[in-house]
C-alpha cells in the first residue's frame, strides 16, 4: 500500500528486510505506523522511520489509556463515594466492583479515593500526572514485586529493627556503665578529700597544744 501510495517500487529481497526489520512490533502498532507514514510522510519511509512511528504510537496509546483509567476512578468515585457504600435498587443490594490491579495500583500511589475526594482543584493536574505515571508503570512494578520484596520485605525490616534496637540498647548499656565509672570516681576523690581534711585537722590540733604547752 505504501509502495503504491509512494510510487516506489519493492523488490522481494526488499520487502523481505523490512519484514524482519519490523517483526519485533505489534502488528496492530505497524499498522498505525503505516497509516501514519501515509498521512504524514511525503516520501517512502525507511524502517527507521517506521519503528519511530510505531513506538510513538505505542507511547501515545499508552497515554491514552491511562487517562481512560483516570477518568473512570473519577467516575467511580462519585457513584460509590470514598467509602464504597452498596447502592439499594429494586429491594437488590449493588456493591461495587473491585478496581483492576493496574487502576488500584496507580490510585494508591496518589493517595487513596480519598486523596482524590479532598485534592484541591489547583492540585489536581499534579495528582493526574502521578496517577498516569504511575498506570504506565505498573506492569514494571507487578514484575518488580517479587524481587523487591525479598529485597525489602517485613522481615529483614525487622531485623535491621533489632538490630537498631540492640545497638541503642549497647549504647545505652556503654552510657550507664560510663556513668557509674564516674560516679565511683567521684565517690573515691570525695573520699580522698575527706580523709585529707581530717588529716589536716588532726595535725592542727597537735600544733595547737604544743603552743599551749
Amino acid at each position: 500500500m505504501l509502495a503504491e501510495a509512494f510510487g516506489e517500487a519493492l523488490t522481494e529481497e526488499r520487502m523481505e528486510i523490512y519484514a524482519r526489520a519490523l517483526s519485533d512490533i505489534p502488528q496492530d502498532r505497524l499498522d498505525l505506523a503505516f497509516q501514519r507514514a501515509l498521512q504524514e510522510r511525503t516520501f517512502f519511509p525507511k524502517v527507521a522511520e517506521l519503528r519511530a512511528l510505531a513506538l510513538a504510537s505505542s507511547d501515545e496509546g499508552k497515554k491514552v489509556e491511562a487517562n481512560a483509567a483516570w477518568e473512570y476512578v473519577n467516575q467511580y468515585l462519585r457513584k460509590w463515594g470514598v467509602d464504597l457504600l452498596p447502592l439499594y435498587s429494586n429491594g437488590k443490594v449493588i456493591t461495587p466492583p473491585k478496581l483492576d490491579a493496574r487502576t488500584n495500583y496507580a490510585l494508591r500511589r496518589v493517595g487513596g479515593l480519598r486523596a482524590l475526594n479532598q485534592v484541591d482543584i489547583d492540585k489536581m493536574p499534579f495528582m493526574y500526572r502521578d496517577f498516569c505515571e504511575a498506570y504506565t508503570l505498573a506492569p514494571i512494578a507487578d514484575l518488580l514485586a517479587q524481587p523487591l520484596q525479598q529485597q525489602f520485605g517485613e522481615n529483614k525490616l525487622e531485623g535491621n529493627t533489632k538490630q537498631l534496637t540492640k545497638a541503642k540498647s549497647m549504647d545505652c548499656e556503654s552510657k550507664e556503665l560510663n556513668a557509674a565509672s564516674e560516679i565511683q570516681t567521684r565517690q573515691r576523690s570525695n573520699e580522698g578529700l575527706v580523709e585529707r581534711r581530717a588529716r589536716l585537722k588532726r595535725q592542727a590540733d597537735h600544733l595547737l597544744t604544743r603552743s599551749k604547752m
